[in-house]
């Protein structure tokens, strides 16, 4: 997809009359230099931003030193292993995840990651140390929109004024209204049952039924809460797609 300068000016409109309370989403599949005008603006209009880059990007995020600009940045394993040239088939987690937060706190020493391994889990690195955070169980119909799906809920989490991930020694999900990592999970595993990227069956209602059968609860009773969870799921699953030009 591309993304023009009338574009880029509208944006700046838009970020500069939220101020701070704009979230800036930077996905992969616009030309990375639009993506870099485009954190360059964020950066200007004091939103907060949250991006992501293929694993393919990374010298060129390097030497652009476009982390800088990033407060949340979402990657698979590969991509983190790409950001801190580990390389070889030997590459354990440990070795990619402590190769990839040197690379980012070198740019920017107060970035979040989170780094998904499919199945396996997502690891969050926030105030100085990683903590795992374990992938919901779920029969699998296509895992086709579920990393867009988790930082879809994580987004939507964060504007619910959600913590980024909860404070305790375990991390399983039981409550999936407690963190926006865990509202990201349920979500990301909600969407692995559709063979759409994504869910058409998509609803607060439908997410509430699902979390039942996985005897997880959504924290937050308030109906009002709940539907503006709804929405701001359904819009930053669906635009993270639509801004980074794919289908």
């Amino acid at each position: 997809g591309e993304l023009d300068q009338a574009q880029l000016d509208q944006c700046r409109t838009e970020l500069e009359t939220a101020g701070p309370r704009a979230i800036a989403l930077c996905l992969p599949e616009v030309p990375l230099e639009a993506r870099s005008e485009f954190l360059r603006i964020a950066t200007e209009c004091r939103s907060f931003r949250i991006a992501s880059f293929a694993a393919g990007e990374m010298d060129a995020v390097r030497s652009l030193n476009l982390l800088s600009r990033v407060d949340i940045l979402a990657l698979n394993r590969e991509e983190a292993a790409s950001l801190g040239a580990v390389t070889g088939r030997g590459r354990g987690k440990h070795e990619v995840l402590e190769a990839c937060v040197q690379v980012a706190q070198a740019a920017n020493p107060d970035i979040v990651l989170i780094v998904s391994a499919g199945a396996e889990c997502v690891d969050v690195f926030d105030q100085g140390a990683w903590s795992p955070h374990a992938a919901m169980p779920t029969e699998v119909v296509s895992s086709a929109g579920a990393g867009d799906a988790l930082l879809g809920g994580v987004i939507a989490g964060i504007v619910l004024g959600m913590p980024l991930v909860r404070r305790t020694e375990e991390h399983n999900c039981q409550d999936a209204g407690e963190s926006a990592i865990d509202l990201g999970l349920l979500v990301a595993a909600f969407s692995l049952t559709s063979p759409h990227t994504i869910h058409p069956g998509f609803t607060m209602q439908a997410l509430r039924e699902f979390a039942a059968t996985k005897s997880t609860s959504l924290a937050g009773e308030d109906a009002s809460q709940l539907h503006a969870a709804s929405i701001s799921l359904r819009e930053s699953t669906a635009d993270s797609r639509h801004h980074s030009g794919k289908p």
